[in-house]
């Protein structure tokens, strides 16, 4: 197949490039010291249980000079961004081909489907890195889950579920992907704490009861507002065995292997311009508004990493304790 990454970052890069070692014809549209790394000496891939090189692989920092025949489009760039490259891949691309998804969050696929009308879910189960132009980094076997928007599968969605297996990726189709989708949220609002937290409490139970606790709120809202937030085969844990497993006593551990950041932890530590963790706390907090469900994990969540994103301090720069008296107190940090 021929595939256009369009915002080849961590997660682009480590699915193009996975896809370009397994044979595929892949185009990778990055920004541009990403771009000239990659044409200069390939993408560099780790994982945590091999190392790859892709080269050579097509790079390029404009759609108009896409460099393959595209069959579908990998829409990749963060959320934010989503509005601009819409209208940008609707300039270059035709309006009949296959646009997967692949942000967090669950506004994607409803903002592209205006104007492309094959529109897929992609649900990337797997924290992908990249602090260095040219090299990626993600967790071996990632699994990743592909569904027809607004629901269902088709040919195609079975098509590219297989192209990724072979790619060596776990890969699964959903035929309600927005279940899937609702569920990655609540993983995801436990990364701000992993951004933000000194790495020091991260193995403490007070740690895990943090998390636990944003989970139990984020179940709490969407109960209310009558939200399925599943696994489309059982796989990927429930949101009650997440907490379940975090209420469990558990000794501290020694970090080793290959380090991965998640996505709010890249936003703060390569300082870009916005942050994605608006469209994953975001919407928690509008439900709860709507059925009168407090949010205040996600509120503290939202407005901490606001603070530390506005200020400029880096991830991980404030400790537990902060974290928890902001929770307390309803807002940021003072």
């Amino acid at each position: 197949m021929q595939f256009l990454v369009y915002g080849a970052g961590a997660v682009g890069s480590v699915l193009g490039g996975m896809l370009s070692l397994n044979h595929h014809d892949v185009c990778l549209i990055g920004r541009d010291a990403h771009v000239s790394a990659v044409n200069a000496d390939g993408l560099r891939i780790k994982s945590t249980t091999a190392e790859y090189h892709a080269h050579p692989i097509a790079a390029v920092s404009i759609p108009s000079d896409i460099a393959v025949r595209t069959e579908c489009a990998i829409l990749a760039v963060k959320t934010q961004d989503l509005a601009a490259s819409i209208d940008t891949l609707a300039a270059h691309l035709p309006a009949g081909l296959p646009v997967i998804c692949v942000q967090n969050g669950v506004a994607a696929e409803a903002s592209v489907a205006p104007r492309f009308p094959h529109v897929y879910g992609g649900v990337v189960r797997m924290t992908c890195s990249m602090v260095q132009p040219g090299h990626v980094s993600f967790q071996s076997g990632g699994r990743v889950v592909i569904g027809k928007h607004p629901r269902g599968t088709d040919a195609f969605a079975r098509s590219f579920a297989g192209a990724l297996t072979a790619a060596g990726f776990d890969a699964v189709v959903s035929r309600d992907i927005m279940a899937d989708r609702w569920l990655k949220v609540a993983v995801n609002v436990q990364s701000v704490f992993h951004a933000v937290i000194d790495p020091r409490d991260h193995d403490t139970n007070e740690f895990h009861a943090l998390k636990a606790g944003i989970l139990e709120e984020t179940r709490r809202v969407f109960k209310a507002a009558k939200i399925r937030a599943r696994s489309c085969d059982g796989r990927d844990p429930s949101i009650d065995a997440m907490i379940e497993e975090l209420h469990r006593p558990r000794a501290r551990r020694t970090a080793h292997g290959v380090k991965l950041r998640n996505s709010v932890w890249q936003d703060l530590y390569l300082k870009r311009r916005s942050i994605e963790a608006e469209f994953i706390h975001g919407p928690v907090i509008a439900l709860g508004e709507a059925h009168s469900v407090p949010t205040p994990y996600n509120r503290a969540a939202l407005e901490l990493v606001q603070q530390c994103h506005r200020e400029q301090l880096g991830p991980e720069a404030l400790r537990l304790s902060d974290v928890m008296a902001a929770i307390e107190r309803g807002g940021g940090a003072r």
